[in-house]
């Protein structure tokens, strides 16, 4: 996957069986729609950023005010692993948290075998 892009597949489609979405934010590189997407779509996404600056002012504002997108920010490259272990984690938490909450919500509609999480 490049850097500052949404996981693709090979028919271009943005991954929809992914538990989440991890996105570099480093340099203007066509990811404002797909971070759009994952916004108007809920996905629970984590949008890393080399000392908290946003690729273009466009997605400066894309965490405020949503619960399911976190931004995390890292200092330089030699960063960076650590800063997607840390954003894996906590969006990976999010995921369980969602999972509970729908599960709450829609166990009357749903067998056991077909709850989340």
């Amino acid at each position: 996957m490049r850097r500052g892009a949404v996981a693709h597949g090979e028919d271009g489609h943005l991954r929809r069986f992914c538990r989440f979405v991890i996105v570099d934010d480093i340099a203007p590189s066509g990811h404002i729609k797909e971070l759009e997407i994952c916004q108007d779509l809920k996905f629970i996404s984590a949008v890393l950023r080399m000392q908290g600056r946003p690729a273009t002012a466009m997605q400066a504002d894309v965490a405020d005010e949503v619960s399911f997108i976190k931004e995390f920010t890292y200092e330089d490259d030699a960063s960076l692993d650590q800063a997607i272990i840390d954003a894996a984690t906590r969006t990976s938490g999010a995921v369980v948290e969602r999972a509970k909450s729908l599960n709450r919500k829609y166990s009357a509609w749903r067998s056991p075998t077909q709850l989340m999480g």
